[in-house]
């Protein structure tokens, strides 16, 4: 995740300044991807209409990162009680949040479909708390293959994460 990227000073954090290196890193490949002849969706759309949907595509991504998950969903509590679908700014908030309810989404799928991916999940975790401890980098608890259990670590996420999000855009 990014926190690893940024405590081991990989190549990503030291590109992206720290800032969001994993998710800058996927907004780069999928355009590097767009601007292949064969990939461009978008090659017959005006420049100006580009730069608009290519800034969009990029908020809308940095927006997955978790480590700004608190700063956007509080920020949509702001707008929902007066949302006006005229704001720009309200809009934005919308999409970032639809966007992160899509991102994070996996538990609200049947249990045959959300629970091989929660198992992938889970062991990427171990496996990078596993490189944490023997690079001598913080590990998080949650990621600790010695401290959480599928079910701990489904509760909680779903507790602290999924509901608050949902209910928020419900």
């Amino acid at each position: 995740n990014n926190t690893y990227q940024i405590n081991a000073r990989t190549e990503l954090a030291v590109r992206y300044n720290d800032i969001s290196p994993l998710e800058n890193h996927h907004c780069a490949v999928a355009f590097q991807i767009i601007s292949l002849p064969e990939c461009n969706i978008f090659a017959n759309v005006n420049p100006d209409t580009f730069k608009n949907i290519r800034q969009a595509i990029i908020t809308l991504i940095l927006a997955t990162d978790m480590a700004r998950h608190g700063e956007i969903l509080e920020c949509f509590k702001q707008k929902v009680k007066n949302f006006d679908f005229s704001n720009e700014e309200h809009v934005i908030c919308l999409k970032k949040v639809l966007v992160k309810c899509c991102d994070i989404s996996n538990e609200v799928r049947p249990t045959e479909v959300a629970e091989p991916w929660v198992d992938c999940l889970l062991e990427e975790y171990f496996m990078q708390s596993d490189r944490e401890k023997s690079e001598g980098l913080p590990v998080a608890p949650f990621m600790d293959r010695d401290k959480v259990t599928k079910p701990t670590a489904q509760i909680g996420f779903i507790k602290f994460v999924l509901i608050p999000m949902f209910e928020t855009v419900m």
